[in-house]
């Protein structure tokens, strides 16, 4: 991990990749990043991204130790591996299928 940043910048990334494929395929959706318990703020139409667990990467944690000089001195900070979980949520008119349209065009998007 590069900063205190780098998991919001994955949310905030993966919101941006999916944006332009969710509003092409139902006019008017947006994507979100609340809680889905915080019904008042979710996007109808729209997919809610929530990053609902965050793990150690089993694989990859003593992959990259620190690299010490013979006197002790740090030369580069390990990198923590995490696996970040996300929860996406589609909401719209069930009518006209709309939540599956959002997941059709979010699924392709990732894919």
């Amino acid at each position: 991990m590069s900063n205190e940043l780098a998991v919001a910048a994955v949310t905030e990334t993966l919101r941006d990749l999916i944006s332009t494929p969710v509003h092409n395929t139902v006019t008017g959706a947006l994507v979100g990043t609340f809680s889905p318990d915080d019904t008042a703020n979710l996007f109808k139409p729209g997919v809610n991204i929530f990053l609902y667990q965050v793990s150690p990467n089993a694989a990859l944690r003593n992959a990259d130790l620190p690299t010490r000089t013979p006197d002790g001195t740090l030369l580069r900070r390990p990198q923590a591996a995490l696996d970040l979980h996300y929860l996406l949520t589609y909401y719209g008119d069930y009518s006209v299928l709309e939540p599956q349209r959002l997941l059709g065009a979010v699924a392709k998007t990732l894919h």
